[in-house]
């Protein structure tokens, strides 16, 4: 589903850069809380910060059956993108290296790219910076999966950005 919005389980599938659907999750289908456009102006105004009431350590993040390959998407019950690619699962902060803007409430996420709409910070789908003013990648976590395939993310463990959940 490239440039759309849609919800899996817990998970909210990305929007892509350019789309404009808006609404809420609310493990019915509905659509995520992601903002379309991508303006990256600095209007001076506050970031929006991740929820104190967010899940924090270690997360349930939904099914791999529903994460297709070549999908990058934003979590909604944490500060996490989740992204599945030819070598694996992998998870990063969805939070922006500049000024921390939570990129899942103020940005754009799609297959190829995600866009912090605080201030232009733009980085690819394994959250390496190609256009500032962030300066730092996205730290990447731990993914872990059971024995019925449903994936969890340990927010506590940092680990490199090439590191993959493997999956068949």
């Amino acid at each position: 589903m490239v440039g759309a919005c849609a919800a899996f389980g817990p998970v909210a599938l990305g929007c892509g850069a350019g789309s404009t659907q808006q609404g809420s999750t609310d493990g019915g289908g509905g659509v995520d809380s992601g903002s379309g456009g991508g303006g990256g102006v600095d209007s001076g105004n506050d970031p929006p910060l991740p929820d104190a009431g967010f899940e924090k350590g270690n997360v349930t993040v939904g099914s791999v059956n529903d994460l297709p390959q070549g999908t990058v998407l934003r979590v909604p019950n944490a500060p996490l993108i989740l992204g599945r690619d030819a070598r694996g699962v992998y998870a990063m902060t969805s939070l922006c290296t500049h000024r921390g803007c939570d990129m899942r409430l103020g940005g754009n996420i799609g297959p190829t790219v995600v866009v912090c709409n605080c201030h232009g910070a733009v980085f690819d789908a394994n959250g390496s910076v190609t256009r500032g003013p962030a300066g730092s990648p996205l730290s990447h976590f731990a993914v872990g999966i059971d024995s019925d395939g449903t994936l969890s993310v340990d927010q506590n463990t940092v680990v490199p950005a090439d590191t993959r959940l493997p999956v068949l």
